[in-house]
């Protein structure tokens, strides 16, 4: 008989579609170093989600791989007032083919302007993969880009929704954001200072190794929260110089090493 994380994983994968259940294929916790300055595709690195949907009640975006572009040693992230199935914009999602733990998280970027509008950096896993929803992100709310939204979650209920205000507006400029994870703890910092720092019960933080994933969509019914989108703010664009993990008790180089990494 099926354990109840084989079911699980089941049953997600069936309400994929053929496309999005492909990229569910590789799902091995690599846990290994990596610093990605976008000089080319890494394929054997990256998925570029295609024929996806966000969450109907609050996410009003369909993801495209048209929506990627890497040139000019950049990861562009594009969200558009397009229909895709049976969301009202086209956006992007990138992420990691394989799970990572815990360690240190990087990426060099800049987001996305307009009302409405998320950029996204994080980690998730979910019932898709055979797991609790564990997640730790940086959201950027492009309504007032000085906000950033942090939060993580664990067995699918947020446990932070802690939003603060940047000293910059993070749609201006390439910034390195970071966030640390250890059994037990979470460090959030920008431009290598400490933002806000978290601590529990290790069975009280996520554990679950996660997906890498950078991403640009559309908000919907979260006026207070994202706003409402405005149409005349697309098409809208989240610019990625590099994304870096480093697991725990490793020296490996981040994007923090790298000279063009725009930390002020």
């Amino acid at each position: 008989m099926a354990n109840r994380k084989t079911l699980l994983y089941i049953s997600a994968a069936l309400a994929l579609t053929a496309p999005a259940l492909a990229q569910q294929y590789r799902q091995i916790v690599s846990n290994k170093a990596f610093v990605d300055r976008f000089n080319e595709p890494r394929d054997d690195l990256w998925w570029r989600a295609d024929d996806r949907v966000g969450g109907k009640r609050i996410n009003d975006t369909g993801y495209s791989a048209a929506n990627i572009d890497i040139a000019d040693d950049a990861l562009t992230l594009l969200l558009e007032e397009k229909p895709y199935r049976d969301r009202g914009h086209t956006g992007a999602s990138y992420k990691t083919r394989d799970l990572y733990s815990y360690g240190r998280y990087d990426a060099v970027m800049k987001a996305a302007r307009g009302s409405g509008v998320v950029t996204g950096f994080y980690t998730y896993t979910g019932p898709a993969f055979g797991d609790p929803h564990d997640e730790i992100d940086f959201e950027f709310l492009g309504r007032d880009p000085r906000l950033l939204h942090l939060n993580y979650f664990v067995a699918g209920e947020a446990k932070l929704k802690r939003t603060v205000e940047l000293p910059f507006d993070a749609s201006e400029d390439f910034h390195l954001y970071t966030f640390e994870w250890r059994p037990g703890e979470i460090v959030w910092s920008v431009d290598g200072k400490e933002l806000l720092r978290v601590a529990g019960a290790p069975e009280e933080m996520p554990s679950h190794p996660g997906k890498v994933i950078a991403e640009v969509w559309a908000a919907k019914n979260l006026k207070k929260w994202a706003g409402i989108i405005d149409p005349s703010a697309l098409p809208a664009r989240a610019t990625v110089r590099c994304i870096s993990f480093r697991p725990e008790n490793s020296s490996a180089p981040t994007c923090a090493d790298e000279p063009e990494s725009g930390a002020s």
